[in-house]
């Protein structure tokens, strides 16, 4: 069979995400069937040169991207995105109440959608929490049904802010 080889993974670049890199259980070179999971592997060149690519893609079209925090779920690579494309990106989408709390604490993020209805009360209180806390960004969630509607509502209401709802 194939044997894939991890061929080029340098702890300054992760260093320089902001990640925190613990020891590699394995070295450069060595089968990627050695690799524990999860690991998150990042060729920087390829990262590079796919996000400048989307950036001249929606440059002057009016179009602003919203990536997915899920595609890697990485403070420090939310922030370097968000450095990077401030013209050409409005947010994050996040999968859970929990991604939306590290986009906003964690990696600085403004603008965030949470994708996944808070159903429960304890979830839309935890983002009105995040959004007392910090004034400045600006945090919605999708609805499908009025009851999660009115749970954004009470929970905004209870700690005395906005939440949006799409």
């Amino acid at each position: 069979g194939i044997e894939w080889r991890l061929r080029r993974f340098k702890r300054s670049s992760c260093a320089e995400l902001g990640m925190r890199v613990p020891a590699l259980p394995v070295s450069v070179g060595a089968a990627l069937s050695m690799v524990g999971t999860p690991s998150l592997l990042i060729s920087m060149p390829h990262l590079e040169h796919n996000e400048a690519e989307m950036r001249q893609h929606l440059r002057g079209t009016g179009v602003m991207l919203r990536p997915h925090f899920k595609a890697h779920k990485s403070a420090g690579l939310a922030r370097w995105q968000l450095s990077r494309s401030a013209h050409e990106l409005s947010g994050f989408c996040a999968q859970t109440v929990t991604e939306t709390e590290v986009l906003v604490r964690d990696a600085g993020c403004r603008d965030v959608v949470l994708t996944n209805a808070p159903a429960q009360r304890g979830a839309a209180a935890r983002l009105a929490n995040l959004a007392a806390t910090h004034p400045d960004a600006t945090i919605a969630a999708l609805v499908d049904c009025p009851a999660h509607v009115a749970a954004l509502s009470d929970a905004a209401a209870a700690a005395g802010v906005s939440l949006g709802a799409l």
